[in-house]
């Protein structure tokens, strides 16, 4: 974190393959999901060859990951969907945990792991993120809807690829 507050975590973009480098977050995180009996899924086959800096967007998701497995009870579910653009890739993650409050402002986020995430996002990589609670659709959408009344968050990424 204090390479990225003070300015000097590089970004060095090049041609990376995106689906590897989301894979290879999930592979770290996995066995904390396996522990509480989480699946964690990916719908990557958009991911594709991007520009840009597999450093940064590891650990972006590998954060993001880790806050939906400490969120989501034993038995649920968290979703890795991305959606490649002309000019920018979207990168969802979707649970079906405790969820955040409609007014939640990720600008405001304290713990650590939201802090780099957004100031990686924002700031180093030029994108944007949201968070916001998952709604009904969202979580039958991404057949996480297992009938327990949770709400579950979705967080989006748009992160420029040129």
């Amino acid at each position: 974190m204090a390479k990225v507050e003070a300015g000097k975590f590089k970004i060095y973009p090049k041609p990376m393959d995106l689906q590897e480098t989301i894979e290879q977050a999930m592979r770290l995180v996995r066995g904390r999901a396996d522990e509480t009996k989480i699946a964690l899924v990916g719908e990557l086959t958009e991911a594709g060859d991007v520009t840009g800096d597999a450093r940064a967007i590891k650990q972006i998701m590998i954060n993001l990951l880790s806050n939906a497995i400490k969120f989501t009870p034993e038995n649920g579910r968290v979703l890795v969907q991305v959606k490649n653009n002309l000019d920018s890739v979207i990168i969802r993650v979707i649970d079906n945990g405790v969820g955040v409050d409609e007014q939640f402002d990720i600008s405001r986020a304290t713990g650590l792991g939201l802090s780099i995430v957004r100031t990686l996002v924002t700031t180093e990589l030029g994108g944007t993120i949201s968070m916001r609670p998952a709604r009904n659709a969202d979580l039958v959408d991404a057949a996480l809807d297992d009938g327990s009344g949770q709400v579950g968050t979705v967080v989006d990424l748009r992160i420029p690829t040129e």
